[in-house]
């Protein structure tokens, strides 16, 4: 025991007795005792009010109190202190009684003598340190206990406790409602084999071994971590759950398990969704391959195409028209009267004269001075105009002076589309009049409309044999376009004519967000 001083409070109305009992205490070395008295219970509720000791020895007759209500008047007002009554009153019932409503001893005056009322003392105070010690204990179990519990019900995915032979003896609420499993103990099966509705499989829907069961094997001592199964509960649901299960012990081997299954339906339906959307699009990439493997050849072929025109410009033409001139210069070296040499000097200058027109022609057609206009509108008002006199297409321009892109680049695109454009109506549209149309919008962009009401297409149709350079003219296009921040819109209907929509930036390119690719 402690070896600080006691503090006792004696209720005790006898002078004697209290002196007798306070010399046999002092007789006794191995404690120190300080006391305190009182003579009456209201004296002594009035003391416990304002005072706090370690043990009440207490006489149950007193002048306003007597028997056991003396002991539940001081209870009520001292429910933490221990009491050791010390009486004249030589009565075993109502010393078991006492016992009974909390006393820790009852001693009979003139029959105990200082060294048992000290033990006595001594084993009251530890009696009650140590009642107090598990009270709290217990308090604190059962506030843990309800806080797990709190939890336990709580929790939103279904947890189930087994005893030792694998039988359900605790579910949450969400076992019940997604599982459909209620722990009734009846039958000392695992999950699964509890419900009849209640089916359980592998991923690959093969039936499960039970014996391999997260719970079963948690039973055998083991910590399972991220099994995956397919179930079918009891409303036709078909789920995937990730189960974890670890052993319950009592003392060194399990009894019991707790299993924690994790719904990952959505989870792994996403991971069904990226693979699909993965082949997807690698099925997209192959064929965008595919289709730019065919516009590359079909640009060879172009290629090779505009070169051979040229060259038969320069062979069939230009290079006969020079071959002519020649001859005719040879004919002057020749002796001949003045007429001759006139005539052919007139010649050789026409041939000469058409030689110069002809490559003037093949220049302008291959780069135009009115590209580098600083102004769209111009350049493409010289375009309508060449386009008559090049190839009788009457094409009405209404353009915005202010919508001109600021990029050179640019405004070269725009003129070459629109020339392409024109193009395509002349080989395909059937008609001899087309319409362009250049305003500015918002974004700080311009729109061209290039229009006619000719044969138009079907969008859907592949082009016809003999017209892939339109394909190409119009893919090449909507490619250039998006590569500076553009875009190219096709209307077009058989038989009612098609309208080509261009948008492009009008500030620097440097200045325009990076295209995304659809």
């Amino acid at each position: 025991m402690r070896n600080e001083t006691v503090r006792v409070f004696l209720i005790e109305d006898s002078d004697s007795d209290a002196c007798l009992l306070q010399e046999e205490l002092s007789q006794v070395a191995s404690q120190k005792v300080a006391f305190v008295r009182a003579q009456r219970l209201d004296e002594a509720i009035a003391i416990l009010s304002t005072n706090s000791f370690d043990v009440i020895l207490l006489d149950l007759s007193l002048p306003d109190s007597q028997g056991l209500e003396t002991v539940a008047h001081i209870q009520t007002r001292a429910p933490d202190l221990p009491i050791v009554v010390l009486t004249g009153i030589s009565d075993e019932r109502i010393g078991i009684e006492a016992v009974h409503r909390g006393v820790q001893d009852y001693l009979i005056k003139g029959q105990t003598n200082g060294l048992q009322i000290a033990r006595a003392i001594r084993y009251a105070v530890e009696r009650k340190h140590t009642e107090k010690a598990l009270k709290q204990a217990l308090a604190e179990s059962a506030r843990r206990t309800a806080e797990l519990k709190a939890v336990f019900d709580a929790w939103q995915e279904p947890v189930v406790v087994f005893d030792a032979a694998g039988v359900p003896v605790r579910t949450n609420a969400a076992a019940t409602a997604i599982l459909g499993l209620i722990a009734t103990g009846a039958d000392g099966e695992a999950v699964g084999e509890c419900l009849p509705s209640f089916t359980i499989q592998e991923l690959d829907g093969r039936p499960v071994d039970r014996a391999k069961l997260p719970s079963r094997r948690a039973l055998r001592g083991e910590v399972v971590r991220g099994e995956r199964y397919v179930v079918k509960n009891s409303r036709g649901q078909r789920l995937t759950f990730e189960v974890n299960a670890s052993p319950l012990y009592a003392g060194d081997h399990p009894a019991g398990a707790v299993a924690v299954w994790h719904d990952i339906t959505e989870i792994i339906r996403g991971e069904e969704r990226i693979i699909q959307l993965n082949q997807e699009l690698e099925h997209k990439v192959r064929a965008r391959t595919a289709q730019l493997r065919k516009l590359a050849l079909e640009l060879t072929q172009v290629e090779e195409r505009e070169r051979q025109r040229l060259a038969r410009i320069l062979h069939d033409h230009l290079q006969q028209l020079l071959v002519s001139a020649k001859y005719h210069l040879e004919i002057l070296r020749r002796p001949c009267n003045s007429k001759i040499t006139q005539d052919t000097a007139r010649r050789v200058i026409e041939l000469m004269d058409e030689s110069i027109q002809t490559s003037r022609s093949l220049t302008m057609e291959l780069s135009p001075p009115a590209l580098y206009e600083s102004v769209l509108a111009t350049s493409l008002e010289w375009l309508g105009r060449w386009m008559h006199e090049k190839h009788h297409l009457e094409v009405i321009v209404e353009a915005d002076p202010v919508a001109s892109p600021e990029q050179e680049e640019v405004r070269v695109l725009l003129f070459q589309a629109v020339r392409e454009l024109l193009f395509n109506v002349v080989k395909h549209a059937g008609v001899n009049t087309a319409r362009v149309e250049v305003t500015k919008i918002a974004g700080n962009k311009l729109k061209i409309v290039v229009s006619d009401q000719g044969m138009g297409f079907d969008m859907n149709q592949p082009s016809p044999a003999g017209s892939s350079t339109r394909g190409f003219g119009l893919f090449s296009i909507r490619e250039r376009l998006s590569l500076f921040g553009g875009s190219l819109q096709i209307e077009s209907i058989s038989g009612r004519g098609s309208r080509f929509t261009l948008v492009a930036p009008c500030q620097k390119l440097s200045k325009v967000a990076q295209p995304l690719l659809d």
